[in-house]
C-alpha cells in the first residue's frame, strides 16, 4: 500500500493505494504499463472516492502513477 499527495484541478487529494511499475517491451512480450490503482481517494479528512466518477478516478490515478514514477526516476538519478 503506497500513499502520495497530488493536486488535481488546485485542489490536495491524499491518494491511498498500490502502486505497480510497468516494464518495456522486448521482442517476446508486450510491454506492461505503469498503474496506481487507488483504494481510496482523501480530501482534507474525508473519503471522496464514491462521489467521483470512474473517468475522474482514472485520470487522478494516472497523475498519481506519473508523479510517483518521477519521483522515482529523480531519486535513482542521485543514486
Amino acid at each position: 500500500m503506497r500513499e502520495i499527495r497530488i493536486s488535481y484541478s488546485g485542489v490536495t487529494l491524499d491518494i491511498k493505494g498500490q502502486y505497480y511499475e510497468g516494464c518495456n517491451a522486448t521482442y517476446m512480450y508486450p510491454a506492461d504499463p505503469t498503474e496506481f490503482q487507488s483504494t481510496a481517494i482523501v480530501c482534507g479528512d474525508q473519503d471522496i472516492t464514491d462521489l467521483l466518477d470512474g473517468d475522474t478516478i482514472t485520470e487522478i490515478e494516472n497523475i498519481a502513477a506519473q508523479q510517483i514514477q518521477d519521483e522515482e526516476e529523480y531519486h535513482d538519478s542521485l543514486i
